[in-house]
Formats: C-alpha cells, structure tokens, sequence
C-alpha cells in the first residue's frame, strides 16, 4: 500500500483571530497531499517578549515528521531549524528566502 505523504505548514493565525487569543499564537496546520483543506494539529502562545523563532521546534518537537515536507515563511528560514529538522526529524523543508539574508539569496538566484 502507498504511504499518504504530508506537508506540514507553520503558520499565523488570521489578524481577527488575534483579536480572540491572548497574545500571539504560532500554529501548526497539516496539509496530506490528498486533503482539499488543512487543519489544525497544535497551535501554542508566543511569549509578548519574544517571536515564533523560539517556538518552532516545541511545536514541532511532539510529531512524526519522517519523510514530511515542512513550510514556513522566511522567519523560519534558520541554520537551526533546518538543522534540527533534516537531523532530528528526518524531514525535508521548503523555506521562503527573502532578502534580508543577502548571500543566501544570492545563491539562491544563481540556481536554474
């Protein structure tokens, strides 16, 4: 039997739902390829002080993720985190990479 594959994508919870929560709210939806909507798995408060940087791989942490592709935005896009997630995890990832970190960048737009 096929194994269903998955992507698991880290994201912010809409502005009105910041509204209803206290604080801030990093939150984990997992996507399997054949599903037509996501839902929510787990979602945890960032700290007032603090981002959803230091919050990745606690919400990350309680999950099978062999074999899972992981997305995030650029925030995540971290020597850390994709570390943890490809040695920890066995996980692959697809990270957005903006300019804010210029060689990366670069290498990325020399590729075909």
């Amino acid at each position: 039997m096929r194994r269903q594959s998955a992507t698991v994508c880290l994201i912010k919870p809409p502005l009105r739902e910041h509204r209803e929560l206290p604080g801030t709210a990093a939150r984990l939806a997992v996507l399997p390829d054949t599903a037509p909507a996501s839902r929510t798995v787990s979602q945890l408060r960032v700290p007032d002080k603090t981002n959803e940087i230091t919050a990745f791989t606690t919400l990350l942490a309680p999950f099978g993720l062999t074999g899972t592709v992981v997305s995030a935005d650029a925030l995540h896009t971290q020597r850390e985190h994709t570390t943890w997630l490809v040695e920890e995890k066995n996980a692959h990832y697809l990270l957005v990479v903006k300019g804010n970190q210029p060689k990366l960048h670069a290498a990325v737009k020399t590729l075909p």
